[in-house]
């Protein structure tokens, strides 16, 4: 089963997204900040990574950068939320190398078909895991 990281420090949002994939067969890895995010990333090795942009002790821009920088992740492919969806933030996410980037509120069961597709997309293209 694929497995997706989502690193959000609101408890709510991380609920939400657990309830959202509930029923899917997707493994989720929640880490409240993007240190731990960093951390679980190299544990755990998953196939996607939701990202918030604004968290504590370690922003989702530094968390993109050390996931594009390193060759074992940087295939990962990554899913920006944000609640600051500006043009500078959709900019600096795309030169940081985000897949997507989606705008708080979202539609769960929209978030759930994207995360789907590019999990789908990825299925072919990512190398066997170490």
């Amino acid at each position: 089963m694929p497995t997706v990281l989502y690193a959000e420090d609101d408890p709510e949002h991380r609920d939400m997204m657990r309830m959202a994939l509930k029923d899917s067969n997707i493994i989720l890895i929640e880490a409240v900040d993007g240190l731990e995010a960093l951390h679980k990333i190299e544990e755990q090795y998953p196939d996607l990574i939701v990202l918030d942009l604004f968290m504590p002790r370690l922003d989702g821009f530094s968390v993109m950068e050390a996931v594009r920088s390193n060759p074992r992740t940087r295939h990962i492919p990554i899913i920006v939320l944000s609640a600051w969806p500006t043009g500078d933030n959709r900019t600096r996410t795309r030169k940081a190398g985000a897949s997507e980037f989606v705008a708080k509120p979202y539609q769960p069961t929209q978030l759930v078909n994207l995360i789907e597709k590019t999990l789908a997309a990825q299925s072919n293209l990512v190398p066997v895991k170490p």
